[in-house]
Protein backbone atom coordinates (compact mmCIF):
# COMPACT_ATOMS: atom_id res chain seq x y z
CA UNK A 1 0.00 0.00 0.00
CA UNK A 2 1.78 3.09 -1.17
CA UNK A 3 -0.59 5.94 -0.22
CA UNK A 4 -2.32 4.84 2.95
CA UNK A 5 -4.51 7.35 4.84
CA UNK A 6 -2.34 10.33 4.05
CA UNK A 7 -4.20 12.71 6.41
CA UNK A 8 -4.38 10.37 9.44
CA UNK A 9 -8.16 10.44 10.08
CA UNK A 10 -8.74 6.72 9.58
CA UNK A 11 -7.68 3.64 11.52
CA UNK A 12 -7.59 0.31 9.70
CA UNK A 13 -7.40 -2.75 11.95
CA UNK A 14 -6.59 -6.23 10.68
CA UNK A 15 -9.17 -8.57 12.20
CA UNK A 16 -7.74 -11.77 10.69
CA UNK A 17 -5.90 -13.80 13.30
CA UNK A 18 -3.85 -15.97 10.91
CA UNK A 19 -3.88 -14.56 7.35
CA UNK A 20 -1.57 -17.12 5.69
CA UNK A 21 -1.16 -20.87 5.71
CA UNK A 22 1.55 -23.22 4.44
CA UNK A 23 0.15 -23.58 0.89
CA UNK A 24 0.04 -19.85 0.27
CA UNK A 25 -3.73 -19.46 0.66
CA UNK A 26 -4.80 -16.35 2.49
CA UNK A 27 -7.85 -14.40 3.53
CA UNK A 28 -7.26 -11.12 5.33
CA UNK A 29 -10.06 -8.97 6.78
CA UNK A 30 -9.95 -5.31 7.85
CA UNK A 31 -12.23 -3.05 9.92
CA UNK A 32 -12.28 0.74 9.35
CA UNK A 33 -12.85 3.40 12.00
CA UNK A 34 -12.73 7.18 11.70
CA UNK A 35 -10.95 9.08 14.48
CA UNK A 36 -13.98 11.33 14.98
CA UNK A 37 -17.61 11.53 13.84
CA UNK A 38 -18.71 14.16 11.32
CA UNK A 39 -21.97 16.07 10.90
CA UNK A 40 -22.73 14.77 7.40
CA UNK A 41 -22.88 11.39 5.68
CA UNK A 42 -19.69 10.54 3.83
CA UNK A 43 -17.68 7.74 2.27
CA UNK A 44 -14.41 5.97 2.85
CA UNK A 45 -13.05 5.49 -0.67
CA UNK A 46 -10.27 3.09 -1.58
CA UNK A 47 -8.46 2.98 -4.91
CA UNK A 48 -7.00 -0.49 -5.51
CA UNK A 49 -4.35 -1.28 -8.09
CA UNK A 50 -2.49 -4.56 -8.14
CA UNK A 51 -0.66 -7.03 -10.29
CA UNK A 52 0.60 -10.52 -9.57
CA UNK A 53 2.47 -13.25 -11.37
CA UNK A 54 1.40 -16.67 -10.09
CA UNK A 55 3.17 -19.94 -10.85
CA UNK A 56 1.13 -23.12 -10.49
CA UNK A 57 3.12 -25.50 -8.27
CA UNK A 58 1.79 -28.58 -10.13
CA UNK A 59 2.05 -27.53 -13.79
CA UNK A 60 4.61 -24.68 -13.58
CA UNK A 61 2.19 -22.63 -15.67
CA UNK A 62 2.33 -18.88 -15.09
CA UNK A 63 -0.69 -16.59 -14.86
CA UNK A 64 -0.53 -12.81 -14.69
CA UNK A 65 -3.29 -10.87 -12.95
CA UNK A 66 -3.83 -7.13 -12.86
CA UNK A 67 -6.71 -4.90 -11.83
CA UNK A 68 -7.54 -1.29 -11.00
CA UNK A 69 -10.80 -0.37 -9.26
CA UNK A 70 -12.45 1.72 -6.53
CA UNK A 71 -14.41 0.63 -3.45
CA UNK A 72 -16.52 2.82 -1.16
CA UNK A 73 -18.11 2.40 2.27
CA UNK A 74 -20.84 4.68 3.60
CA UNK A 75 -20.34 6.33 7.01
CA UNK A 76 -23.52 7.94 8.36
CA UNK A 77 -23.58 11.33 10.06
CA UNK A 78 -22.47 11.12 13.71
CA UNK A 79 -20.85 7.68 13.28
CA UNK A 80 -17.21 6.58 13.17
CA UNK A 81 -18.00 3.16 11.63
CA UNK A 82 -19.23 2.14 8.17
CA UNK A 83 -22.77 0.90 7.54
CA UNK A 84 -21.39 -2.49 6.44
CA UNK A 85 -23.09 -4.82 8.91
CA UNK A 86 -20.28 -7.28 9.62
CA UNK A 87 -17.27 -7.87 11.85
CA UNK A 88 -15.13 -6.61 8.95
CA UNK A 89 -15.42 -3.98 6.19
CA UNK A 90 -13.08 -5.33 3.53
CA UNK A 91 -11.19 -8.49 2.74
CA UNK A 92 -8.70 -9.89 0.26
CA UNK A 93 -7.94 -13.51 -0.33
CA UNK A 94 -6.65 -16.21 -2.57
CA UNK A 95 -7.37 -19.90 -2.39
CA UNK A 96 -5.07 -22.29 -4.21
CA UNK A 97 -6.95 -25.49 -3.44
CA UNK A 98 -5.53 -28.95 -2.92
CA UNK A 99 -3.98 -31.36 -5.44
Amino acid sequence: MSAFDSDGRLTVNTVTKKPKNTRGDYDVKWKFKLHSAHGEDGYIIQHVTYSAEVTDCFTSGVSIYADDYYEAWLVKSGSVMTTFNSDYDDNAGERHGTP
